[in-house]
Parts: structure tokens; sequence; C-alpha cells
């Protein structure tokens, strides 16, 4: 994995904004990636070397599980809120299960990252393994949370009671996966 979406940048300064901490993000950061974050454009692809920098500002905050999983929930609304948001409103008329969101998951990944690559793993009738390999970030607990919160609550639409769980035995320098039952 070499870069990542402007967008994806964007839509998390917008939400440190509306939850007060975007000064303090802002500050974490060394002052030329501040200048590239904050002149982005959505649709340019920014080095990982920047991408590694703001997810070690957004660790050094300090957030609450609840807090980055919320972030990470926010984010994926904006940036992939059309394409779940019609899935979704499908799912209540015809029974779609989170597989079907899922199913789409390399899609919408490679729409924010480039390089790298996810795999979804069907291990039981309403149990996956979602996994991440390539990601230089995967050290952060903030981007895994981040995701975690995406896929939690894009699975919510399709499910009474969606959870999402790491399986930290799946952890590397740069992989990692979660396990999502319904």
């Amino acid at each position: 994995m070499d870069g990542m979406r402007g967008t994806n940048f964007i839509a998390g300064i917008r939400w440190l904004r509306e939850q007060g901490l975007e000064g303090r993000y802002l500050e974490r950061l060394p002052p030329d990636v501040r200048d590239v974050i904050s002149t982005t454009e959505a649709t340019a692809w920014l080095p990982m070397s920047v991408a590694l920098s703001h997810y070690e500002a957004l660790d050094g905050l300090m957030l609450p599980f609840e807090r980055r999983t919320e972030f990470g929930a926010s984010v994926s609304r904006n940036i992939n809120g059309v394409v779940l948001t019609t899935i979704g409103r499908l799912a209540g008329k015809v029974g779609l299960s989170p597989l079907t969101p899922l199913s789409r998951s390399a899609r919408l990944f490679a729409r924010n990252f480039r390089g790298g690559a996810v795999g979804v793993y069907q291990i039981a009738p309403t149990e996956v393994r979602f996994e991440v390999h390539g990601a230089p970030m995967a050290h952060s607990p903030c981007h895994r949370d981040n995701l975690l919160g995406a896929l939690l609550d894009g699975s919510r639409p399709f499910a009474d009671d969606p959870r999402v769980t790491e399986i930290s035995s799946k952890r590397t320098a740069t992989s990692y996966a979660f396990r999502i039952r319904w």
C-alpha cells in the first residue's frame, strides 16, 4: 500500500472539527504534513508517509475505543454513504444480510487505499472473518478501530445486533483481521 485518498483526510478532519479536536490533531502533525493534509483535494492520492503521520497524530490524541470507532463510522458514512445507504434501503425490502455490503469491500477499499488487499471469508452462516493485508498502518490502534467502527456501522442496516471484534492473533506489522457476527 502506498497511498490513501484525500477524501479520508477531509472527512476525518470534519469529524475532528465537530468534536473540538482539530487543533490538538493538527499540533501533532509535522508542519509539512499539516500543509499537505490541510490543502488536499478529495480525489488526490496522498503518500503513505502522510497517512502514517495522520494515524500517529490520531493515536497521540489517546481517544477512547468508543470515540475511535465513532470516528471510523463517521468517516465511512461520509465517503461511502451513497453506496451503503442505497444497499441499506434494499436490505429491509429483500432481507439482505451483512454479506451483501461485505462482498463489495474490496471495491470500497480500493477507492480509499492504493495497494493492499482485503478478504472476506464466511466461516459460519452468520459470521465472517474480514482480513486486511499490506497495510503499513496496521500497528495503529486508531486505524484498526476506525475500520472496526466502519464495519460495525455498515453492518447495522442488515442485522439487528452485529458485533465486530479484532482477532488479535492475526495482527502483524502489515495485516490484521476482524470477526463479524450477526
